[in-house]
């Protein structure tokens, strides 16, 4: 019997047994996909407790396997959704249909962190109870990336529309966007350029070649910017640079452009070319040598004549090509090739520097050359400009090999002769000045024989020389033993080696007795001008001492403002000379009593133009002239002869516009009589910063509240008017 039943039994068993290897096969695919998700698989069943949890489970909430299996799925939410979210799961769990559903959620991990996931949900059924599987994806990067994106498409909005570049965005042949700037250049409003073909604002001649070059932007076959001419909504054309790439914009392909107005740049070129033309006519003439040597070649690019014939070559064209090293001597060629390099091309120090050449017949010329890096056609160059001197480098040759005649030379000069080095101190000197003896002074710092005011100039000119080989010449006192003071007039130049300066030769002059001439002639002069002063003033009694007061108060306003002693003293003359233009003004009209005529009042305020003719050809040091013309102007305009204002008036006039107004007001007149002090002051302090200077007001007045200054208050109490306060 049983043998009888044996195969049917088997045939039987046989498809189970497949189902259940290939349901084992599944489950095991299924257990590897689990473990390899990088997302949460969770499984939960009609209680609500977790009954799988997967590796991605792990690294998402932060909990293991061990602590979260049995646990409830509420756990994993955030407190205040979990009573909402467990009543959706048990009404998911007893569907009584397979479904389906995602949601998004706020994800709780174990440290307590709160994070955005999306579900996807679904329910079964396993050994006859009720079952869901969940997938949980962490989408704070996705999250992230949304803000990110968001933040970029504000970032350039704000940006396009902040843009001092006109943007625009070309989409069908139409434009569908522009910035702020591009409406301002074009004239046009973004309203009004929707829609519009971009050729339309595109001048007529230059819609080819505009289409032609974008279309080559478009398909990187160009790369640089192209200009054309634009036309505005006005009708005025201008000068663009534009640069198109291609972009997406809502879905579709789209052109990105940038605009430029470049009309400015353009016009600025038009005149640098002119410029450039003229200073091309003066680079050919001119007798200096010059020439232009490219960085990278090294090579003659540009010359005048003057530098061609210098080098032995018949025309410009000669020289052109020519490597300035291969005119210069071999034992000289690295270190003329360091100068270039270093000093042009690297630091441009525009130093000037001495070395040898060969001409192109095979003379042999020394010059002096000064060179500055530039920009010539787009490239970096050398302008060097050079002049020949040969003949003072033999001259200074046959000087050094003749040392010793040099010395005895220098010995018996009438100058004293010095040499100092670059630390200031003398290393020679032909003779001292007595009591000081020439051992004495040698290794002495020549600033210790410097007055101190003077030092810094002495300074300045010996690093000059040391610098840049040049020549120079001050005037300084010179302290002897005892403190015994003398002028030395100094002519300074370089002593060198190998073309380097080592140490600087100074000539010294005595001009003591020139310089105590000149003070004795200084005094004359003020003597003069107060002579001159006191004979303008012998026309009008009423008048008496007015100029040479009015002179002492300018000074001592100027001392108070810090103005140094040659101003102070053309400060003084021009208050003893600013109303000499009276002297053109009849003696009756100065000492008329009572009122004046106007054909009167116009002569008196003639006499600063008369002054000013009478100084303008004296040649003074100071600006005394000017001082008579305008010390009758007032900072608002409102004075004479010409209404100027402002800082056109020199601080001299300003100083002397306040001081004598003060001394005048304080003054009897026969057409008015003196002001009291308050008068007077009422009128500066009224002025003070529309008419007057207020610094200068401000120093007055604390000289006059001090009782500085002997001023005349000697008036009576009466009104004064405008007039009479610019005349006096």
């Amino acid at each position: 019997m049983v043998v009888k039943t044996k195969k049917p039994l088997i045939k039987g068993i046989e498809p189970l047994r497949k189902e259940v290897e290939a349901l084992r096969g599944s489950e095991e695919k299924y257990k590897t996909l689990v473990a390899a998700s990088q997302d949460a698989i969770v499984e939960v069943d009609e209680r609500g407790r977790i009954i799988l949890w997967n590796k991605g489970a792990e690294r998402i909430f932060g909990y293991s396997a061990e602590e979260i299996l049995n646990q409830p799925v509420t756990k994993l939410m955030v407190e205040k959704h979990r009573e909402r979210h467990r009543k959706g799961f048990e009404s998911f769990l007893n569907e009584n249909r397979k479904i389906r559903r995602s949601v998004e959620g706020e994800g709780l991990r174990k440290d307590g962190s709160r994070f955005p996931i999306e579900w996807s949900l679904s329910n079964w059924r396993g050994n006859g109870k009720n079952m869901v599987a969940a997938i949980g994806k962490d989408v704070s990067a996705l999250d992230k990336a949304e803000s990110k994106q968001k933040q970029a498409e504000e970032l350039y909005t704000a940006f396009a529309n902040s843009s001092q570049i006109g943007v625009y965005i070309v989409q069908d042949s139409r434009f569908q966007f522009a910035n702020p700037k591009f409406q301002s250049r074009t004239g046009f409003s973004q309203d009004e350029l929707l829609g519009i073909d971009p050729l339309t604002i595109v001048h007529p001649e230059d819609r080819e070649m505009v289409r032609e070059n974008a279309v080559k932007m478009l398909k990187r076959e160009r790369f640089s910017p192209y200009e054309f001419r634009a036309v505005t909504k006005g009708g005025e054309t201008r000068w663009v640079m534009e640069t198109v790439i291609p972009i997406q914009f809502l879905g579709k392909r789209a052109t990105l452009g940038n605009y430029m107005d470049i009309t400015e740049r353009k016009r600025a070129e038009e005149a640098l070319r002119q410029s450039e033309e003229k200073y091309r006519a003066l680079f050919d003439s001119a007798v200096i040598g010059t020439f232009i040597m490219d960085a990278e070649t090294m090579k003659v690019v540009m010359g005048n004549q003057a530098a061609a014939k210098a080098f032995g070559f018949d025309s410009v064209e000669e020289a052109i090509g020519v490597n300035p090293l291969d005119l210069i001597p071999p034992d000289d060629r690295e270190k003329v090739f360091k100068i270039i390099v270093k000093d042009m091309f690297e630091q441009d120090l525009r130093e000037a520097h001495e070395f040898r050449v060969m001409t192109k017949d095979g003379r042999e010329l020394w010059v002096s050359a000064v060179g500055t890096k530039i920009l010539h056609q787009g490239r970096l160059a050398g302008l060097v400009s050079f002049t020949d001197i040969t003949e003072r480098k033999r001259a200074g040759e046959a000087l050094q090999e003749s040392e010793e005649k040099w010395r005895s030379l220098a010995n018996n000069a009438p100058n004293i002769v010095m040499v100092v080095n670059r630390n200031g101190k003398i290393e020679f000197i032909n003779r001292a000045v007595p009591p000081i003896t020439t051992e004495a002074v040698v290794g002495k710092s020549i600033y210790d024989y410097t007055e101190p005011e003077y030092q810094y100039v002495v300074k300045e000119i010996l690093e000059h020389v040391f610098q840049a080989g040049g020549t120079g010449s001050y005037e300084a006192r010179w302290v002897g033993h005892g403190g015994d003071i003398s002028w030395y007039e100094t002519q300074v130049g370089p002593i060198k080696h190998n073309g380097w300066v080592d140490a600087v030769m100074l000539i010294m002059s005595d001009i003591t007795e020139r310089k105590n001439a000149e003070k004795r002639l200084k005094s004359s002069f003020i003597n003069l001008a107060e002579t001159v002063s006191r004979a303008i003033e012998s026309r009008d009694p009423y008048t008496a001492g007015h100029q040479r007061r009015v002179a002492e108060l300018a000074q001592l306003v100027g001392e108070r403002m810090g103005l140094d002693k040659d101003r102070l003293q053309g400060l003084y003359i021009g208050g003893l000379l600013h109303d000499i233009g009276k002297v053109s003004i009849p003696a009756s009209i100065l000492t008329k009593p009572g009122a004046l005529a106007e054909e009167e009042w116009a002569l008196i305020r003639a006499h600063p133009k008369q002054g000013y003719r009478i100084l303008e050809d004296t040649n003074l040091p100071w600006p005394v002239a000017d001082m008579a013309l305008h010390h009758h102007e007032r900072l608002d305009g409102s004075g004479y002869p010409h209404g100027i204002k402002g800082d056109k008036l020199s601080l001299e006039v300003r100083i002397l516009a306040v001081c004598d107004v003060v001394e005048a007001m304080g003054s009897y007149r026969p057409y008015r009589p003196a002001r009291i002090r308050k008068e007077v002051l009422r009128e500066i302090k009224s002025g003070r910063g529309t008419k007057y200077d207020a610094s200068i007001v401000d120093v007055v007045l604390q000289i006059v509240e001090n009782g500085e200054f002997d001023f005349a208050w000697n008036g009576r109490n009466s009104r004064s008017t405008a007039t009479e306060v610019l005349v006096h």
